[in-house]
Formats: structure tokens, sequence, C-alpha cells
């Protein structure tokens, strides 16, 4: 599930997201969100941290393998696009191995 989500990872929103079985990608990546910020593109000192989030269901056996946030010299928005890639297992067998 990729969005705008308006909350930042540790937000009572994101943990309730993260509660029904979703992960955010940042949390594979080792990317450090409280250094980071997607929002406000156009305006960087006026910006609320990473609120955009890609997130999958840990019952997939995905992982988050590569992704980030992407810097544009010129923003489209007021927001940064984010982007992940998600390696799921091709077998049930392998998923179930992991549990």
């Amino acid at each position: 599930v990729v969005g705008d989500y308006n909350n930042n990872i540790g937000d009572a929103a994101i943990k309730t997201i993260e509660g029904a079985g979703l992960r955010a990608t940042w949390n594979d990546l080792k990317i450090n969100v409280a250094k980071e910020f997607t929002y406000n593109a156009q305006n960087p000192k006026k910006n609320l941290g990473v609120i955009d989030h890609i997130l999958y269901n840990v019952d997939s056996g995905g992982r988050a393998t590569d992704g980030g946030i992407i810097e544009l010299e010129k923003p489209l928005s007021d927001h940064k696009p984010v982007w992940a890639e998600i390696t799921v297992p091709r077998k049930i067998k392998e998923l179930q191995a992991l549990r």
C-alpha cells in the first residue's frame, strides 16, 4: 500500500496500520526517517518529515530490498516521490518455512 499518510513512523496512526500486519519498507531498508523528509519538497524549511510510505503485508513473507526517497532538482509536487523494491517468495513452501 503506497500513499501520503500524513503521519510519521511511530505515530499512533502508523502503529495501528502496523498492528494490522503491515510493515513500512523504511524499516527493512534501515533508512533513518528522522533525518529525511518527503514533505514539503517545495519549501524544505517547513518540512514535516517522512509522511509518505510504502507498506506491505508481513504475512506475504516479503521484504524490501531496495528503495528510497527521490530527490528532484525541480520538484513536481509538494511531496517527494518514494519507491521500493519488495521481494516476495515464489512458493508457498518457502513462505511456510519463514514462519
